[in-house]
Formats: structure tokens, sequence, C-alpha cells
């Protein structure tokens, strides 16, 4: 499948959009350009940070004005949203985080 995401979805390493959202630098990880609910052409600015207490959470920018974003919470969110919603931003979003980078398991420490 991810093959086929590459070849179906323009990809870039540089922001469409303004990060008005503040993200810290360095928390950048790709843009997926994708059709949008009316049939248009979209890029999807990514951003994977750490938010609290060991919580990595995505951020997905579809547009320059200040308001035009996804806050799906954290990466877990977006992994299970994209396995329930093909072809949408949560899906494209989850190809560009794990070809940028890798999702891991840290195990809890005893009290």
């Amino acid at each position: 499948m991810s093959d086929l995401i590459d070849k179906m979805y323009q990809q870039k390493d540089t922001p469409e959009h303004p990060n008005h959202c503040e993200h810290p630098e360095g928390t950048y990880v790709g843009s997926i350009q994708h059709l949008n609910h009316e049939h248009k052409e979209e890029w999807l600015d990514i951003y994977v940070y750490e938010d609290g207490v060991d919580k990595t959470s995505v951020c997905i920018r579809y547009g320059s004005a200040d308001h035009e974003y996804i806050s799906p919470g954290s990466i877990k969110n977006v992994i299970h949203s994209a396995m329930q919603r093909r072809g949408d931003a949560y899906e494209l979003a989850l190809h560009v985080i794990e070809k940028h980078g890798r999702i891991t398991f840290v195990r809890n420490s005893p009290e």
C-alpha cells in the first residue's frame, strides 16, 4: 500500500503553509497532496511533537489560514483513524510519518 500511495500522491519536504500553530523547529515531518471533500487538491503539512507527559501528538495543516488545521491528538488517534478512514487526511498523514520516522513502543516503568 505504501508504494501505491507514493505513486498516487505528490509529496515534498518543505511546508506549503505557514506554521500558525507555532510548532517547535524540527517537528515538521513532510507534506502530501490529496483531494479534499470538495474534490480540490490541497497540501497537508504534517507535524509530530511531544505534548505533555510522554504523549506524541500530530497536527495536520491543510490551509494557510490560522484555523485550517486538524488536531487529532496523539499519534495513536491518527493510527486508529487511518485504519478506519482509508484515503483521507489521517491515512495520508500516517503514511508521511512512517516514511520519515519510526513509531516505537516504550514500556511503562513500574511505580
